[in-house]
């Protein structure tokens, strides 16, 4: 049987590396963060969601299927 770990890291604004000390912020949530578009949902890497928390059903597809809900990162940089 084939199982699934998932990790979730919630960062929160204005606390920086300090809230997580041995874990990497993602390059993604930094630059969301000065471009004020948080919350957001970062999936290995790759922004999924933003400015507002997905329903579970979506959040469990873009962990099983991430094909479904691309990167936007380069689409927000107009914002």
């Amino acid at each position: 049987m084939l199982t699934d770990d998932v990790k979730v890291v919630a960062w929160r604004r204005g606390l920086g590396t300090e809230q997580h000390p041995l874990e990497l912020m993602p390059p993604a949530l930094i630059a969301l963060s000065k471009a004020d578009i948080l919350p957001a949902v970062i999936i290995n890497g790759e922004v999924k969601f933003t400015l507002e928390v997905p329903s579970e059903d979506d959040l469990r597809d873009a962990i099983h299927r991430p094909e479904k809900f691309p990167d936007i990162l380069g689409s927000l940089h107009g914002l």
